[in-house]
């Protein structure tokens, strides 16, 4: 017993409760990922969950569905397997896919799926004339007394700034530039959650010098256009964005989006990304937000190690408290047969 005290009083001098969870490296967090959805996603649930998405007429869900199926080389009925690539276009031809294409890179809206809108129109709108061109459409709009979308015009200009190599941020000018197409991009296609549209449209609002934009669309940097206090938070947000497409690809980015609604959730998803790589979608679909940022983190040994010695101390101690209230109850017992026997009393 006084061993178990003195180690549980050196363990807990060491602080084991200061960092209770430590990050996992790289390798160790992968193959935790990859141990969970293994379990999870069988065949039986991939079946249940494909016919899910065909009811549902959801071709991006049924599409990673699809994937995880072959990737994993899991067996689905086949007449599951021809509805839902009808569905997704996997079976169309090379023509067919072609006018898809074309039409999607004209006119963002004709978009089929996730997948033809990173083909197909996201490498038009990564060069800066993607920014240029949405700085255009809005100030249309403005001219016209229609709506502007703030963020998208924010976006642009940080692209361009990032472009420029005008914006400060500590990050990668690419990743920064990469991350505001992305998200302008999924503001067009509605793949930004009305949350974390409305966080980073708050953002725009105070990082976008707007008496400059003009001079902006005449040829000035777009840096000059741009607030660097409040910008910073823009341009985080699309770091963040980047760092996923650089671990994963834009399709996926794009796809992986509509697991965020605040700022801190792209954070999350960007270091989740860095881990799983291209099988963070699957892993996010498999197991949900919550439970894969919990395989990225472990407990540490010291916290085990403290909270083993302090229920060691706890049975400990019971068992004294416990014994010494059988002694206290014992002499009386005893007691009490005495005085029964003395009166001529017996027991039954």
């Amino acid at each position: 017993m006084l061993g178990v005290w003195a180690a549980t009083g050196w363990t807990l001098s060491q602080h084991p409760f200061a960092q209770p969870v430590l990050a996992r490296g790289a390798e160790e967090a992968k193959r935790a990922i990859d141990a969970a959805v293994a379990r999870h996603a069988s065949a039986d649930w991939l079946e249940a969950e494909l016919r899910a998405a065909l009811e549902a007429a959801d071709a991006q869900d049924a599409a990673l569905l699809l994937d995880i199926a072959a990737a994993r080389d899991l067996p689905l009925p086949d007449d599951l397997q021809m509805a839902a690539k009808a569905m997704t276009g996997a079976d169309d031809g090379f023509l067919a896919r072609g006018r898809e294409c074309a039409a999607c890179a004209w006119d963002i809206a004709a978009c089929r799926t996730i997948r033809e809108v990173a083909v197909c129109a996201l490498p038009a709108e990564l060069s800066p004339l993607g920014d240029v061109n949405a700085l255009r459409r809005n100030g249309v709009a403005w001219w016209q007394d229609e709506a502007v979308d703030e963020l998208e015009v924010g976006l642009a200009v940080v692209g361009l700034a990032a472009t420029g190599a005008s914006l400060v941020t500590g990050g990668s000018a690419a990743t920064i530039k990469a991350g505001a197409t992305l998200a302008r991009t999924a503001r067009r296609t509605g793949a930004l959650s009305p949350r974390l549209a409305a966080d980073l449209t708050e953002a725009a609002r105070g990082a976008v010098l707007w008496d400059r934009l003009p001079a902006v669309l005449n040829g000035a940097r777009a840096g000059t256009a741009l607030d660097p206090v409040h910008a910073a938070r823009l341009a985080r947000a699309a770091q963040d964005l980047g760092r996923i497409v650089a671990a994963t690809s834009p399709a996926r980015t794009l796809a992986i989006l509509r697991f965020a609604d605040t700022p801190d959730d792209l954070a999350r998803l960007a270091r989740l990304s860095e881990t799983a790589g291209d099988r963070t979608q699957a892993a996010l679909r498999v197991l949900g937000p919550a439970r894969a940022y919990r395989l990225l983190d472990r407990l540490s040994g010291p916290f085990l190690a403290a909270l083993a010695l302090i229920g060691l101390v706890a049975a400990q101690l019971g068992g004294l408290l416990g014994g010494f209230a059988l002694r206290r109850l014992a002499p009386r017992q005893a007691g009490r047969e005495t005085t029964l026997a003395s009166a001529g009393g017996h027991r039954p």
